[in-house]
């Protein structure tokens, strides 16, 4: 199984071709070349206004970036959504990883 940005390229045939996309795509989003080089952490809050149970998972999300910034890796933070119906850390990723990579 691949990883980084290898992992779960689209298929046009050339997978240097969609490696260039996927890497332009980022690139237009502010990513630097050193950046995208590191592994990837996702990283998914809960943080809401509405909920008060929720209130301080902004904070936490924030210093689990900062962490996984300090080990010399990227993090990727999606703020602001509660994700119901979610049984395990497996469904969690799977949601997580749609949301990076449109898969």
């Amino acid at each position: 199984m691949k990883k980084g940005l290898r992992s779960r390229l689209a298929q046009y045939g050339d997978e240097e071709f969609a490696l260039f996309l996927r890497r332009g795509f980022l690139k237009g989003a502010g990513f630097t070349d050193e950046a995208l080089d590191r592994p990837i952490v996702g990283i998914l809050s809960t943080a809401s206004d509405f909920n008060p149970c929720h209130a301080t998972a902004g904070r936490l999300a924030e210093a689990a970036a900062r962490g996984v910034r300090l080990a010399g890796a990227l993090p990727w933070l999606r703020r602001g959504e509660a994700v119901p119906g979610l049984p395990d850390a497996a469904a969690l990723m799977r949601a997580l990883r749609s949301r990076l990579f449109g898969l």
